[in-house]
């Protein structure tokens, strides 16, 4: 199951002009929620992440 192309079938387009797809904002928010984040600034941990960077 490709998850992230289900979320970007089923969610409207983000309305601001950031370019992200929503299914890589809804990606990052879980993945900051899962090392323990409570608010947006927290996803800087997730950008610094080598094996989360070597999956891309």
């Amino acid at each position: 199951m490709d998850l992230s192309k289900t979320i970007d079938q089923r969610f409207p387009a983000l309305g601001s002009n950031c370019a992200l797809k929503v299914s890589t904002f809804i990606n990052t928010l879980v993945l900051s929620q899962h090392e323990g984040g409570e608010c947006l600034n927290d996803t800087v941990h997730i950008a610094k992440d080598k094996a989360l960077l070597s999956c891309h």
